[in-house]
């Protein structure tokens, strides 16, 4: 992950959105201290952090990340796979994880 690709956009996107650190933060269930260290480049979010900070603010993991454009076809995930993404935290290990989000990712894909 570019650091400073990351931590400029998310700044900008939180702004934009009129989001503080501390209110960011909060939504998330983190300190604020998390937040500043992102945006100043000093750490860089666990896989499943980043997926919570792009649906907060309304983006996709690749603009966070500086690979694509804010919004994308394949960032448009229908309602039903939003709520089993949130429940996979309960799922117990990596690997249940993982395949889950293949599962829902593949899913996803696929119009009725």
């Amino acid at each position: 992950m570019a650091r400073n690709e990351f931590a400029a956009r998310l700044a900008r996107r939180r702004v934009e959105l009129g989001y503080s650190q501390s209110r960011m933060a909060k939504e998330l269930g983190m300190v604020p201290s998390s937040i500043h260290g992102y945006e100043a480049g000093a750490r860089e979010p666990s896989l499943d952090r980043l997926l919570e900070i792009a649906g907060l603010l309304g983006c996709t993991t690749d603009w966070l990340l500086g690979i694509e454009g804010l919004t994308s076809e394949r960032a448009k995930v229908p309602a039903w796979a939003k709520g089993v993404a949130a429940d996979l935290a309960v799922i117990g290990g990596k690997r249940e994880r993982e395949a889950a989000k293949t599962l829902i990712g593949a899913l996803a894909r696929h119009k009725p």
